[in-house]
């Protein structure tokens, strides 16, 4: 409140009418103090005001592993932008992306060790330490491992990759556990399992769009976010205008998406029926078009009955532009099918993921510049890709529970209570787990079921490394640093996952040695460094 005497109040009165010096009164008697913002006296050595540093490391928003490089003033990350210099974002960004400053300095943040005091699901904690929350961990982890059942632990992770991927795995075996797997809602399980069964490979390959010049895609929304956009969109701007040509893009999908608003032909097929047309061109390749490998009749017999006219009576689309469709990708010097979105959601993705993979072997495109190149197996945590799991596994998951197998369930970074159906054998089941340990930064639908919650630095705040997937048709390790001093009372899941490895007993700390997931770290890449020679 303002502080007026009585000589004042009978002044602002008396001089003029009561209604004008009681407003000046009530304005008075809200405004709020005088606040002076006073500059640090002597501010922390790694402070320059007024002068910005540039960190890179690497984008965590999605699966693409862009480089960034982030604008720091005064101790807070204010930007955040491309790395020219990485080979998959090559300067640019998007807005998810663009968006990690909100992650760090969320409000919303989980700021530190949590422990359930409530009903288990209503979200109702008590702020603990971390040396008891560790202590706590670690102490039912021990308990499990001396009376050898530590195969009733089970660690459940987001999309992991590179050392951390290793970790995870290195903690798991040391518990005498086999139960490491990884579960992520935007994982292309059909991309990788029509390129396991054909490549015997789980690394997704690289499609050179740059490369190409007829690119045919099936739902695959480059503008939007399919596999690595940032990297995509800019080799699809390279595809349409470098090098003096400009490639054709024909856009097959049920509902225009920004790309297909940028292609050059949009054709609107039935929902469920990209297979079908893929089959249909490469029935084209082999009956009336240029293929002459040795194989020929056995695609002829297999692919005979997908005629234009038949697959138009399922696709919509007529035979004339099903025949011409086939006429112009056969004639393309180099021709690239890509499928995704909506063609690969489906009961049918595999067998669409499959078709066009077909469409490309015909069509030459396959181990070709403009075409499909396989990507080679990561060089650090080549495993990861293969520990996804799948609704069979998670449904497994769920058996356990049911039978009484399952003591504790760690999970970390992912939220597969929210991703599932809330009548799946899963969800169901989450309840039962005697034991849920949640390693998170956001008190998302997963972590509101936990008994104790421990909460996970953000990408811009800890040491880390990654494989991008898909990449870059070439072997690309991107290294990831804190920019900023931790914002709240957070660690890294690294960090933790070794914590907790010295809290469980004698054995672990002996088979990791490490104090911190920043030590783990360097000890790995010292090691590749003096493999290198």
């Amino acid at each position: 409140m303002s502080r007026i005497n009585r000589r004042d109040f009978l002044k602002f009165v008396g001089a003029g009418s009561v209604g004008v010096g009681a407003g000046f009164l009530y304005a008075e008697s809200v405004k709020k103090p005088v606040e002076l913002l006073i500059p640090q006296v002597v501010p922390p050595e790694e402070y320059s005001p007024g002068i910005a540093r540039w960190y890179n490391t690497t984008c965590r928003q999605c699966a693409a592993g862009c480089g960034i490089s982030v604008r720091i003033r005064e101790g807070r990350a204010k930007k955040i932008e491309g790395n020219p210099a990485h080979p998959v974002s090559r300067g640019r960004s998007c807005a998810r992306g663009q968006a990690g400053l909100n992650v760090l300095y969320n409000p919303d943040r989980i700021r530190g060790p949590l422990l359930r005091t409530g009903e288990r699901g209503r979200a109702e904690f008590t702020p603990i330490s971390w040396d008891e929350a560790l202590t706590t961990v670690g102490t039912r982890l021990g308990n499990l491992k001396i009376r050898k059942e530590g195969d009733r632990v089970r660690l459940l992770a987001g999309r992991t990759r590179g050392h951390l991927d290793e970790l995870y795995a290195m903690f798991m075996e040391a518990m005498g556990s086999p139960h490491y797997g990884q579960f992520d809602a935007t994982w292309p399980a059909a991309l990788v399992e029509a390129h396991r069964r054909v490549f015997d490979s789980d690394v997704l390959p690289y499609y050179d769009i740059a490369g190409t010049d007829l690119l045919l895609s099936l739902g695959a929304d480059l503008a939007g976010t399919w596999l690595s956009p940032v990297h995509h969109s800019a080799a699809w701007g390279e595809f349409r205008q470098g090098d003096g040509h400009r490639g054709r893009h024909i856009q097959v999908e049920p509902r225009m998406t920004l790309t297909g608003a940028s292609a050059d032909q949009w054709m609107p097929a039935t929902p469920g029926t990209e297979n079908l047309l893929a089959l249909a061109l490469a029935r084209h390749l082999v009956t009336d078009g240029s293929y002459r490998g040795a194989d020929r009749g056995e695609w002829r017999s297999a692919l005979a009955t997908w005629t234009p006219e038949r697959v138009a009576e399922r696709t919509g689309l007529s035979p004339h532009r099903i025949e011409g469709l086939a006429r112009a990708f056969d004639a393309a010097e180099r021709p690239l099918a890509i499928c995704g979105g909506s063609a690969t959601g489906g009961t049918n993705g595999v067998s669409t993921a499959l078709a066009v993979t077909a469409l490309n072997y015909l069509a030459g495109s396959i181990g070709r510049p403009g075409g499909v190149l396989l990507n080679p197996v990561p060089p650090i945590g080549p495993d990861s890709a293969s520990r996804h799991s799948t609704m069979r596994d998670l449904d497994a998951l769920a058996a356990a529970i049911d039978r009484e197998a399952l003591d504790t369930l760690i999970v970390i970074e992912t939220d597969p209570l929210h991703a599932l159906p809330a009548d799946s054998a899963f969800s169901q089941g989450l309840r039962k787990v005697p034991y849920i340990v949640s390693v998170s930064s956001f008190m998302d639908a997963t972590t509101a079921m936990a008994d104790i919650v421990l909460p996970a630095d953000s990408f811009l705040e800890g040491w880390g490394d990654d494989t991008p997937d898909p990449g870059a048709g070439f072997p690309v390790v991107s290294l990831s640093q804190p920019v900023v001093s931790r914002v709240f009372d957070t660690r890294s899941p690294a960090d933790i996952v070794v914590s907790l490895a010295h809290q469980v007993g004698s054995e672990l700390p002996a088979v990791m040695p490490w104090t911190s997931g920043e030590e783990y770290l360097r000890d790995r890449w010292q090691r590749i460094y003096e493999a290198a020679g």
